[in-house]
């Protein structure tokens, strides 16, 4: 893995090995890594390839022939695709969520935003962090979130997670299939993405403590 980006442009190479190919040829590959297969680059907010028949013919060179979607994303809002500094995955934004989770909702890291609201008519009125919802017709209560629509495509892992207690190593993921996540609205995001809202139930007995649901949040990996 490429660790820095520093000086990385798209479309740029980097040379791994640089081989006169005075009576010492490469041969072989790396494990895992054939011609052209991708690279990963994904911390440094580039798509990138493996070339062994670069430069003179025997060096071996990976290829950057553009940004990321997230590393795009970073370029747009902190000026450098990297996962490093202001724009780090793990680095808290103005509206007090990381900018992994500000990426996977569909919200701008630089704005301190109000609440998720959805109308009657599931139509998202506003956007913010996730929330919980009580439906005022039943007394049912649901963990509501925005997610962009593309996250699947951009491996986004983006689970309900539920506790019957207020411990942070009490969470467990939600049960999927007893209890599905519902789409309830769709519409654009921060920098026009695309995004859904999402609502789950919380539920009445998770899967491993087997007691009520009682605390809930959003667990975002990628």
């Amino acid at each position: 893995m490429i660790d820095t980006g520093a000086g990385l442009n798209p479309a740029d190479s980097l040379v791994v090995i640089d081989n006169d190919g005075a009576g010492d040829a490469i041969t072989g590959t790396f494990s895992g890594l054939a011609e052209g297969a991708a690279f990963d680059a994904g911390d440094v907010g580039f798509d990138a390839t493996a070339a062994y028949g670069a430069g003179d013919g025997n060096d071996f060179v990976i290829n950057f022939s553009g940004y990321t979607v997230f590393g795009q994303w970073r370029l747009d809002y902190y000026g450098n695709p990297a996962d490093v500094g202001a724009g780090a995955n793990s680095a808290v934004g103005a509206n007090t969520l990381t900018n992994l989770q500000n990426f996977a909702f569909g919200l701008n890291p630089l704005v301190a935003t109000g609440s998720l609201d959805v109308d009657t008519v599931n139509s998202i009125i506003s956007l913010g962090p996730p929330t919980v919802w009580v439906d005022p017709a039943t007394n049912r209560k649901f963990m509501r979130h925005t997610r962009r629509a593309d996250f699947a495509a951009v491996s986004l892992a983006i689970n309900p997670q539920f506790s019957s207690q207020q411990l942070l190593t009490a969470f467990e993921n939600n049960d999927d299939v007893s209890n599905p996540p519902t789409v309830i609205a769709t519409d654009t995001g921060a920098g026009g993405v695309a995004i859904e809202a999402v609502q789950t139930e919380f539920p009445l007995i998770l899967p491993t403590d087997g007691r009520k649901g009682r605390y809930g949040r959003i667990n975002v990996s990628n």
